[in-house]
């Protein structure tokens, strides 16, 4: 759950990292107001559904591949 919500946090301010570098190659008449509206979207999904699925299948979110153990 902890990575889920850090991806998420790299999408949209006020850490919006991703946005960060957006703003820095987007062209000078491209307005901040709408890369941030248009992150909205990523973000509502990622929050759903990433949560929602580590949320329903906790066991599958956190299971590592352990040595010897076939799949």
């Amino acid at each position: 759950m902890l990575c889920v919500n850090m991806q998420t946090s790299f999408m949209h301010p006020p850490f919006g990292f991703a946005l960060f570098y957006l703003r820095g190659v987007a062209p000078k008449e491209v307005k901040e107001l709408r890369y941030l509206l248009g992150a909205l979207p990523w973000v509502g999904l990622q929050i759903i559904i990433g949560s929602c699925l580590v949320i329903a299948f906790p066991k599958d979110g956190d299971d590592l591949p352990r040595p010897g153990r076939r799949a």
